[in-house]
């Protein structure tokens, strides 16, 4: 058998593995409501341990917000494993979170899960998600004055 052959049926053989793995890349949805139609932005991150949450986000993205007052958002190409996800209303569209006394928000925010507003920053636990397949998330953005 020449190389050339040998090399040939070596590369088929490796495509075709390929193609029987199963998928280990996913699409994540983020749909976030709650926004005033048509004014200022959302700003999304993803995060993947407690200990980068709302700090080193592995994912950023901008959306404007529509006449729903909603934002959307596609996130491709991610591995299955644990995450969570922030988004906040920017309503003034200066590419922030404006806080206040103490650094609490002053605009709309919400995380994964929706987990009930409590006094300081939202917990990882409250926040975590499995990505196992495609998935579409559902945030409700709200006040946390």
């Amino acid at each position: 058998m020449s190389a050339t052959l040998l090399l040939f049926l070596l590369l088929a053989c490796s495509a075709t593995n390929l193609a029987a793995e199963p998928q280990s890349a996913f699409t994540l949805k983020v749909v976030a409501r709650g926004a005033q139609a048509n004014v200022g932005q959302a700003l999304f991150a993803l995060f993947t341990t407690r200990e980068n949450l709302l700090k080193e986000p592995v994912a950023t993205r901008k959306q404007t917000i529509d006449e729903s007052g909603t934002a959307r958002f596609v996130i491709e190409g991610l591995e299955a494993g644990r995450y969570a996800v922030s988004v906040v209303y920017d309503e003034d569209s200066n590419g922030k979170l404006n806080t206040g006394f103490l650094g609490i928000p002053q605009e709309k925010v919400g995380v994964s899960n929706n987990p009930p507003a409590r006094f300081g920053s939202p917990k990882f636990k409250d926040a975590l998600f499995e990505l196992t397949q495609n998935t579409k998330l559902v945030i409700i953005l709200g006040d946390t004055k």
